[in-house]
Parts: C-alpha cells; structure tokens; sequence
C-alpha cells in the first residue's frame, strides 16, 4: 500500500476483511507518511473519537489533507469528535460523510464548532445521502453567506426541494457544486437560473441530474446563459429530468451563444429524433463551440435523430466524446455515423451500447482505411453475431498495428528489401494480411518466408494470398506457414488453384486450418506442381478419402511425385481403409502418420510401400493403434536405413 494514502474499502459480506481496531492501529503507526485516509463499510461512532485521539497525540507529525469517510453509518455521535479533527488538523482541505446519518443537527454542530471557525481550511465537502432537508439547506446557507475558503459542495440526495431558495446566489460562490437528486423541480431550476445569471457566479461544474426539473424548469436555465453573463459554467449534468422535445430546443439555443461550455450530459430525457436535432443545430451553428463531451444516451434516438448527430460531426471540431447509449439506431443510422468520421478529425469516443446494430462493416471500413481520429468505439449489447464483434475489435487493433510492427513490416516492404514476415506471435486478422498482400503486389520484393494464422484470419485475405502472391510467382514466395485459421472447403480451393500456377514455392504448412474434404483440392493440384518440397497438412481431418487422393498425387501408380520430399499427414482420422492406397515409396524422405487410427493391418501396407527401393528415413508412428506385431512386422520388410519413430511398447525408435 501506499503510506501516502491508506485506503480500506470493505464489501459488507467479507467477514474476512481487517477490522476498525487493525486499520487504526495500521494508522498510527504510519500517521507520519499518511497524507489521505479513505475507510468506508468499516468505522463506527466510537471509532471516530480514537481516530481524533491518534491525529492529536501525532499532530507535530500529521500531514492529512484528505478524509473521506463515506458509508460508515456515522450519526450525530461521531460529529464532537469530526468537529475537534476539523479544527486540530490544519491540512485538512477534503472531508467526506456521504451515505451516513449526520442529519441537520450534526452538521449544525460541524458548523458552529469547526466549519465557521477562521482555522477551516476545507477546500471540499461531501454531505451527499445525510437526511438533511429544509434544516439542513439552512445550516448549508449559514456556511455558504460566510466568510469560507470553500469550492466544492457535494449535496445530493438530501430532499431539499424549494428550501434550495435560502442558499440562494451564494451557491455562486462555489467553483464545483452538485445538487442532483433533491427535488428540486422547475422552481428549484428557477433559482439556480439566477445563481447562473449573476455576473458574479464562480460555478464551473454543476450537477442537477435527477431533480424533475422538466421542460419549464430547462427554460429558466437556458434563459440564464442566454441573457446573463455566465462565462464560467464548463460542466452542466442534467441527466434525468425529463426535458422532452421543448427542453432540448432550449438547450439548443444556449449551444448556438454559448462558448464555454465544454461537457453537457442530457442523458434519459425523452428528447426523442427531434430533440437531437435541436441539440445538433445549435452546435452547427456555433463556429466558436467549446463543447466536447456530449451525453445524449437513453433518449430514444432512432436513425433520423443519428443522421441529425452525423451532419453536426462533419461540421464540427470541437467534440471529442458522444454518448449515444442504449438507444434504436439501426444499421442505416449507424452508416450515416460512420461515414461522418472521414470528415470529423475530432472525435475520440462513441459510445453505442445498446443499440440495434447488425452490420459493423460502415466502422470497419472507416477505421481500417481511413485517418479518423476515434480511439474508442463502444459496441456491446447491440445485434452483433461473435464474429461481427471480433471484426470490429480486429479493425482497432489493425490501426494499432499499423503504427507498430505492421508499419515496419509494410515500410520494408516499400524499400524492397528482402522479407521474412512471422506474425504467428503478434495479434492479427484479415485486415493486417490484406494490407500486406496489396503492399506486396505493389511493389513486388522478395519473399522468402510468410507466418501467420488464428481465428481472426479467415478466407477472405487467404484468397487475397493465393492470387496475388502464390499464383502470380512475382515476389519469390518459397515458405508459407498457414496454422489454426478456418479456410474451410473455399480457402482450399483457393489455394490450390494458385498451387497449379505456382513455381516458387518450396515448403506449404497448413496445420489446423479445417481444410476438410478441401484436403482433395491440394492433392489434385500437387499433379499439377513440380516444384514443392514439403506439405503438411497436419490435423486438418482429411479421412480416408482425403489420403486417397493424396497418395494418388504423391505416390501414383508407378512414379512418385517429382519434388515433393516431405509429408505430414498426423491428426487426421485415417484409417487402415486409407493406408491400403499407399503405393510404392520412392523419393519421399520424410513421412508423419502419428495420431491417426491405424493398426497393424495398415503396417503390413505401409511395409509393401517402402520395401526394396524406398529413400524413406523418417517414419513417425506415434499415437496410432500399430503394436509391437506391427512394428515387427516392418523391421522384415525394411532394407533401407530408416528411423522409426513409434510408441508401440517395444522401442521407442529403433534404427535399421
């Protein structure tokens, strides 16, 4: 833990969390280096009175500033002992009492004991959740009408409703101010109006979420920018107020003037399409705009309230973050939206959760081929299959990827150097590949070697691949390592139709990549090339079927294939039924039948293969269903040196 800050937040069912008595001894014995404390779910009344005694028997020591104590269950009690804190504690500027029952009576006593005395040094109260009513708004109005160093008053939730009058404008004393959840209604709004509209008023943060202030009480508010002289006011909440269609109109006037302004939250106040579009016109038309931030989620907007917020985007340079949650934009309105970034050089994060989008392809697009300046796109809880989702988290990874390891990869690619790409350990998709493949096809460099694979990559830039680089023999491919990508029956054909045309490569890996009855399409095409030296299809469920044409390309009836040296066909259901098309064994090298379901009956075939005249010198066995009497068996029949690879109980790997 941090000595500068001793911070002790205990969830109510963790009997296992260190109690009162740990945390204030932990606190004495660190008091020297404590500048904040932050305990909440944990003291008692009691304990308050032991907290003060540490901070006095320390005070040459005490270096306090903060004190934040919210959700302790603190009533009228503890307050003597908060009061002697307040007054003994001359850093103190931050204290907290949120979510406890100081009630009007406490904080009348913090008041004549500790608040209004010329020591205070308090900079920040919170009194949210303390049962303080119209009492209370009184006691608050005696602290506000003195002399103070105060600048941050949090109040929310304490029922003041109309009693809100007696602090009048000396709420505009304060820089920071939240009221919200008080009740406060259209007449409340109507009084804050007026602290807004003195030319006096210091308020830069305003909070009024939650008040049932409505459309008439957000017509007292505009009327106080419109025609008075705030230029302070930079952050307005007023989340939940049910404003409707007449109170955004209000609020769009204030947004045509006003400059500066910089965070609106209008979040669920039912202003509907034409409400946005009110909302959007007065930002339009304010070329000197300060606004950044803008909250205008659970409003019902549909696409024609997005169209509205994508037209003020192409317009607009200012807004950095738009809140656009839990709302009905469908697939049209999000197109309109994404098509509003190539113009928009501003906007750094979007929020659509919960909406009704289907198709990500308009962000896709957007985010992988243009400069947009959007980091953050928040997506969930909308109409997205999986693999829409990972589209769309592929494309910002993509641009990530283009400032680093892919910008190296697509720079050398430029300047014609000779390239050997590995991505198999970096984060990519179909988007990094195809960048690539059109690099390639552009400037034509010299590749040797080419790594990549997972789910993220798919037959779309595979075939992308096969044409521009393997089929067209122009960058002198002669590796090429595919793994754990689901190409499928397509992505086979693909690449076997480039395979045919292909003179340059040397080695073809496409282990786990789900080729299936595609497996067929390879082998054909094996008749076709002259010029490949190892396949390895390893793992890709080919059966019997599959081997069947494999050895027909391979091994044919009287001659071997003319390049190929190397075969890996483990993992791959075979059985004894496919082993029985296994002709004669001339110029393979190097053969893998590991993990297939073969048994003894298929050793006496793989025997007759590679009797006499075989150049074989690796056999691998491992994980089939062959015994020690297969194995056996092929020790008979082998004249040639060769390796045996097995794990049947007898040997290991024995040498002939």
């Amino acid at each position: 833990m941090n000595t500068a800050v001793a911070k002790f937040d205990k969830i109510p069912s963790d009997e296992s969390f260190i109690n009162s008595d740990e945390i204030l001894q932990y606190l004495e014995n660190n008091i020297a280096h404590i500048e904040k404390i932050h305990c909440s779910h944990v003291f008692q009344n009691k304990d308050i009175a032991r907290l003060h005694t540490i901070l006095f028997e320390n005070h040459e020591k005490v270096k306090l500033r903060s004190l934040r104590l919210p959700k302790n269950g603190l009533t009228t009690e503890s307050v003597p002992s908060l009061a002697r804190i307040i007054q003994q504690t001359e850093l103190l500027c931050e204290i907290d009492l949120s979510d406890n029952e100081i009630k009007p009576e406490g904080l009348s006593y913090l008041l004549d004991h500790a608040l209004l005395l010329p020591t205070c040094r308090l900079e920040s109260i919170h009194l949210s959740n303390n049962k303080l009513g119209a009492k209370g708004a009184s006691v608050v109005a005696s602290l506000l009408r003195s002399e103070h160093s105060l600048r941050e008053l949090f109040l929310s939730h304490n029922s003041f409703g109309r009693s809100i009058k007696s602090m009048g404008l000396y709420l505009g004393r304060l820089v920071r101010l939240d009221l919200s959840q008080n009740k406060l209604g259209d007449r409340g709004a109507h009084i804050i109006g007026e602290v807004l509209a003195s030319p006096e008023c210091l308020l830069e943060e305003l909070d009024l979420s939650n008040n049932k202030i409505g459309y008439s009480g957000a017509y007292h508010l505009a009327d106080a920018f419109i025609k008075g002289h705030n230029k302070a006011l930079k952050m307005l909440n007023m989340m939940d107020n049910n404003i409707e269609t007449e109170g955004a109109e209000a609020f769009g006037v204030v947004l045509k003037f006003n400059h500066t302004l910089r965070e609106l939250n209008l979040s669920r106040n039912s202003i509907g399409d034409n409400g946005v579009r009110l909302v959007a016109q007065g930002i339009i038309e304010n070329d000197d705009t300060c606004l950044k931030c803008l909250d205008v989620s659970w409003n019902g907007i549909k696409d024609a309230g997005a169209g509205f917020l994508a037209e003020m985007l192409m317009q607009n340079s200012a807004l950095t973050h738009l809140n656009l949650k839990c709302n009905f934009i469908c697939d049209s309105g999000i197109k309109v939206l994404a098509e509003s970034l190539k113009a928009d050089m501003a906007l750094e994060e979007l929020n659509l959760v919960g909406n009704q989008m289907r198709d990500p392809s308009p962000f896709i697009h957007v985010v992988c081929r243009h400069p947009i300046k959007l980091k953050t796109l928040y997506f969930e809880q909308n109409v997205l299959t999986d693999e829409a989702e990972n589209q769309l988290h592929a494309a910002f990874a993509f641009r990530e990827n283009k400032k680093g390891w892919l910008g190296k990869i697509l720079r050398d690619i430029k300047e014609k150097k000779m390239i050997c790409f590995d991505l198999t350990k970096k984060k990519h998709g179909d988007e990094e590949l195809l960048a690539i493949m059109v690099s390639l096809a552009k400037f034509k460099p010299c590749v040797t070697s080419a790594s990549f694979g997972g789910s993220m990559v798919s037959r779309r830039s595979v075939g992308r691949l096969s044409e521009c680089v393997v089929a067209a023999n122009q960058v002198n491919l002669q590796r090429l390592y595919i793994k754990d990508t689901p190409l499928g029956f397509n992505g086979a054909v693909a690449l076997a139709k480039a395979l045919i045309k292909n003179t340059t490569l040397r080695c073809l890996s496409l282990k786990r990549c789900d080729l299936g009855d595609g497996s067929s399409q390879i082998a054909r095409a094996l008749a076709d090339n002259a010029s490949l030296l190892r396949l390895d299809l390893e793992g890709n469920s080919i059966g019997d079927l599959g081997f069947q044409e494999i050895c027909k390309s391979v091994f044919g009836d009287k001659t071997n294939h003319p390049s190929l040296i190397s075969l890996n066909v483990a993992n791959n259901r075979i059985n004894d039924a496919g082993l029985s098309h296994l002709y004669c064994i001339s110029k393979l090298e190097d053969l893998r039948l590991d993990g297939n379901r073969i048994t003894d009956v298929a050793a006496l075939d793989i025997a007759k293969a590679i009797m006499g005249h075989s150049s074989l010198k690796w056999l691998c066995l491992r994980n089939t269903d062959i015994t020690w009497k297969g194995v056996r068996a092929l020790k008979l029949f082998l004249h040639t040196p060769l390796v045996l690879d097995a794990d049947c109980g007898i040997d290991e790997s024995a040498k002939f």
